[in-house]
């Protein structure tokens, strides 16, 4: 496996982890009732997330870990 393709992994695996863990402390604070989510913020950002993740999975040759992130949205 070349340099590239170690690092871009690595850096999607990281991505992917962080943003769900960023998810899970937000849904605890959701639940614990500490804050409120905005449906139309979390909306656009879902709307986003899609977009972003059929685009990135459409690019031919792309490697996995380009789509890690919008998956994880």
């Amino acid at each position: 496996m070349q340099v590239t393709e170690t690092l871009a992994t690595a850096f999607g695996v990281s991505a992917f982890a962080l943003h769900l863990s960023g998810y899970a402390v937000y849904g605890h604070r959701v639940l614990s009732s500490s804050i409120r989510p905005n449906v139309a913020s979390w909306s656009m950002w879902l709307f986003g997330g899609i977009v972003e993740l059929l685009t990135y999975d459409s690019i031919e040759g792309g490697h996995w870990t380009s789509s890690a992130l919008p998956l994880a949205c």
